[in-house]
């Protein structure tokens, strides 16, 4: 009694051995793991082996892929190397099944169809064994096992329960290695979509810009040699169209600079030593509009970010709401902060003209915005913030009313001390 109560005590603490070193096992030891787990579970149920074997469905193989052999014992992996599923295909059925296989007597394979297992396991001294599928989402894709050469053997339930344990964390650790295979080429792959980005946006940077240029060159031509054309509506147009031309392409460079170099540069920065330094950059224009900045935020916020990027990303959104200003009453812009999940939200609030947006042609932080001041020209900057923002993992809102003002809401990720 007592002796058992040791060996089911001595089972449970191999069984959560097992379990617990594959978890979250680093990939490149899984190899040692392996060999390491092939032992400790072959000797403690007396088996001569243990190993592990891969399916190939497609080529209709099966693969050893690890071995345990007791001291004595021969080793078998290098005979069972993409070897035809025909001739354990009596293991094939049952591991499909989602079976176990026991063979406590090879003499008990009598059965036609067995006759070229049993011709297998008499080749590598086989008197007993028992095997249990590893199983991938309904996919078969291999087995593990134990065998016994040098005296037949009844394997029992503890047996299976150590190999089913094992078989299923074997398959966690494959999934992992999948993910993590598949990650590195989702990776590799846009890494490489990113410097043809980058490579793309300078030829077409450099070409358009040419043409561009070569637009402006003629025209300045033509204005030197025939002075009174520059009154004509269409030469004013042709010249308009070619400085827009220079600034969007100019703009595309940028947004594509932006969002494949800000990977791995982000850093913990205090939000309230940026804002503080973007409020200076554009106090002349908010002195000259006589608009009055209001800083509420509290210097215990702290985020990820870049910090030229979020230099640049408050000093177009300030300077969006000094621009829109109403001259109809006394201007404020106004900047507070909340916290929802992991995002720090800045807002940034004035009482300017506000933005229709239902009557929006097209989302005001796209290339073409819309939305016009009195000169009649559009608002571009702000392209490229929303840009900055999502290079450093976060996003930007708006809320605004007509004749009553905009809030712009800047969410950004929370480090909290």
């Amino acid at each position: 009694m007592e002796r058992d109560k040791a060996r089911q005590t001595a089972l449970q603490q191999l069984l959560i051995k097992i379990a617990s070193t594959y978890i979250n096992i680093d990939l490149d030891k899984v190899d040692s793991a392996i060999d390491e787990s092939l032992k400790e579970m072959a000797e403690f149920v007396g088996a001569d082996r243990a190993y592990i074997f891969e399916y190939n469905i497609e080529s209709d193989q099966s693969t050893n892929t690890y071995e345990w052999c007791a001291p004595g014992i021969s080793s078998e992996k290098d005979n069972l190397q993409n070897i035809p599923i025909d001739r354990i295909r009596v293991l094939a059925r049952r591991h499909a099944q989602g079976q176990p296989f026991y063979l406590n007597n090879i003499s008990s394979l009598v059965k036609p169809e067995e006759k070229e297992l049993k011709n297998t396991l008499t080749n590598q001294g086989v008197q007993s064994m028992i095997t249990v599928p590893m199983i991938n989402e309904d996919q078969l894709i291999g087995f593990v096992g134990f065998e016994s050469v040098n005296h037949k053997k009844t394997y029992t339930e503890s047996e299976l329960a150590i190999l089913t344990i094992f078989a299923n964390m074997l398959v966690n650790v494959k999934k992992r290695i999948q993910k993590e295979s598949k990650l590195h080429s989702l990776l590799q792959i846009s890494g490489d979509q990113n410097d043809r980005l980058k490579n793309f946006a300078h030829i077409l940077s450099y070409n358009v810009r040419s043409h561009a240029s070569n637009i402006s060159m003629i025209l300045d031509l033509i204005y030197n040699e025939y002075p009174e054309l520059a009154e004509l509506e269409l030469i004013e147009l042709l010249s308009n169209s070619a400085d827009n031309l220079s600034g969007t392409i100019g703009q595309l460079n940028e947004v594509v600079q932006i969002n494949t170099s800000a990977k791995g540069r982000l850093e913990v920065l205090n939000l309230n030593e940026i804002i503080e330094r973007a409020i200076d950059n554009i106090s002349p224009a908010a002195s000259k509009k006589q608009v009055r900045i209001i800083n509420m935020i509290m210097d215990r916020f702290e985020v990820y970010g870049i910090s030229s990027y979020l230099e640049n990303i408050f000093n177009s959104i300030l300077l969006n709401a000094i621009k829109y200003c109403s001259d109809e009453r006394d201007s404020f812009v106004k900047l507070y902060c909340l916290v929802q999940g992991k995002y720090v939200v800045l807002c940034v609030e004035d009482n300017g003209i506000g933005i229709d947006l239902d009557k929006q042609e097209f989302d005001i932080f796209g290339i073409s915005t819309s939305f016009k001041e009195s000169s009649g020209k559009g608002n571009t900057d702000l392209f490229i913030t929303k840009n900055q923002v999502e290079a450093i993992g976060g996003r930007i809102e708006v809320e605004s009313t007509i004749d009553k003002g905009s809030t712009f809401k800047i969410f950004l990720r929370y480090e909290e001390n």
